[in-house]
């Protein structure tokens, strides 16, 4: 049986669960955490991480339960997993503003098993939500 290949396409869903690249489970770093299940290159596009309220009904199927319904201080929706995108100052995604999305893309290379972080400034520096008390003295990469 082969593995389906890895798309590297900007509309590909990499951080949704389904699509066999990334599983939950608990980390080492905070609760939950998003880990690969493939190994990904530098520069490789998971894909969107959030995308904007006003284009969310287009992919649904990729989004966080409940969306619509949610109160929010700010226009992103969820992709499905990144909820659990944990944080660090040394993380091997960043995210990439994009017009109605914020893609994930990979910045340096995730063996198999590797947890996937992010650093949570890149989210918090360009949206309206304020800026968590832990983050308020720390460093974009």
């Amino acid at each position: 049986m082969h593995d389906k290949p890895i798309q590297n396409h900007p509309m590909w869903f990499g951080l949704n669960p389904k699509n066999h690249i990334i599983e939950i489970k608990k980390s080492p770093i905070h609760g939950f955490g998003i880990f690969s299940k493939k190994e990904l290159p530098a520069d490789f596009m998971l894909g969107p991480a959030f995308v904007d309220r006003g284009v969310a009904k287009l992919y649904e199927e990729n989004l966080a339960g409940n969306y619509e319904k949610r109160e929010v201080d700010d226009n992103w929706i969820q992709v499905i997993g990144n909820r659990y995108l944990n944080h660090s100052e040394q993380p091997n995604i960043k995210f990439q503003f994009n017009g109605k999305f914020i893609m994930a893309v990979v910045i340096k290379k995730i063996a198999i098993g590797d947890e996937i972080t992010v650093n949570y400034l890149d989210y918090y520096s360009h949206t309206k939500i304020s800026t968590p008390a832990f983050l308020k003295n720390k460093k974009t990469c």
